[in-house]
């Protein structure tokens, strides 16, 4: 059974490398919503933080599973918005009228109306349309989760338990993590902190440089099984130092209400961006080599991507622990270290393996 099930992953492989030649312009993900679908895609080249006409783009659809027929993307609709990464398109007429579900599993691309006269070039494309609401989680008559969690990491398997765990103390209930290509054994963390009741579900997430995207359908399966969803990186703690946290559900940010500060002796979100020097290098590497060849090049050397003062060289400055320390702040440490730490052995709930714990309840 494993034998012929890695066969037909080879040979699924190898038809998406014969018709997707170039992975910088590929329709990647597809989801349903309602009577749309929300098309993800590498390649248009949208400016960020900004929307553009929409009437610029079309969606196609098949049935077919041959990636490189362009004649088998038989529907075409209108694109309804685009930003970024991000096309959103109506469904297919047929699909609409009957019933919106039977879109899941559809192959679905998009392509950009540069010319009205010529037709327009549709990008190859590995996506079928995604039904989160045939995915949930939750049971029948459950009820939403009150708060939910989406992170996407790479290679931070070390570091989830911790976060997850204390996050759940502060009433997290489901948790959604887009893997960016880790190869640290994130699955056995994710198999482990679901043996402890924590709910978390691992999304293979491969793109670089797609966290808006990856969030935006994130915040599509979310919306089926949460009230409310956090969007925050694993090195982003909530902390209340007072001890107080939230206790009423704030206003949905539509027309006619506010939002409002909060004190910073109320809530605060600690932000260990840089972290230890070995984990910084490794990180940053990944993320500049997406601009520069070579991350010693002077090339680029002013983008928001390089660390301030950094320059070209991968060595840690002699000053690096105290380089990027805005507020010299224990509280947080010394809240987890007082409230979580085992009184016998002085270790943290996610310092512990999942068999002692076990061991520890019989």
């Amino acid at each position: 059974m494993a034998s012929s099930r890695r066969a037909a992953n080879q040979t699924a492989d190898e038809e998406i490398s014969d018709s997707v030649p170039d992975w910088g312009k590929v329709v990647y993900e597809a989801i349903l919503d309602w009577n749309t679908v929300v098309v993800l895609a590498k390649g248009l080249n949208l400016k960020p933080r900004r929307e553009v006409d929409p009437a610029e783009f079309r969606c196609h659809f098949s049935l077919s599973n041959n990636l490189s027929r362009e004649e088998s993307f038989v529907f075409t609709t209108e694109a309804t918005a685009a930003a970024q990464e991000v096309v959103r398109c109506l469904l297919p007429r047929s699909i609409r009228k009957n019933n919106t579900a039977l879109a899941e599993g559809i192959r679905v691309t998009v392509s950009r109306v540069e010319d009205s006269s010529a037709s327009p070039a549709a990008l190859p494309s590995v996506a079928k349309v995604y039904n989160p609401k045939s995915h949930g989680m939750r049971g029948e008559g459950e009820g939403k989760y009150e708060l939910c969690a989406c992170t996407m990491l790479w290679n931070q398997a070390s570091v989830l338990k911790e976060w997850v765990m204390y996050h759940s103390w502060l009433g997290v209930e489901r948790w959604f993590i887009y893997d960016n290509n880790s190869d640290d054994g994130l699955q056995d963390v994710a198999d482990e902190l679901n043996s402890r009741n924590h709910n978390v579900s691992r999304h293979v997430w491969p793109w670089i440089k797609a966290q808006e995207a990856g969030f935006s359908h994130c915040a599509l399966r979310a919306k089926y099984e949460c009230k409310w969803v956090g969007f925050f990186d694993v090195d982003e703690f909530f902390y209340f130092p007072r001890h107080g946290g939230q206790t009423p559900l704030p206003g949905q940010l539509r027309e006619g209400y506010k939002s409002t500060n909060v004190a910073e002796g109320t809530a605060v979100i600690n932000h260990y961006k840089y972290q230890v020097w070995d984990t910084f290098k490794a990180k940053f590497l990944r993320r500049v080599s997406t601009y520069v060849t070579n991350w010693q090049d002077d090339h680029n050397k002013g983008s928001k991507d390089r660390a301030p003062g950094l320059g070209t060289e991968a060595v840690e400055p002699p000053d690096w622990r105290l380089r990027f320390c805005e507020v010299w702040d224990t509280g947080l440490k010394d809240f987890v270290l007082g409230s979580f730490a085992d009184v016998g052995t002085g270790l943290l709930p996610w310092e512990r393996s999942s068999s002692s714990s076990a061991r520890r309840r019989r």
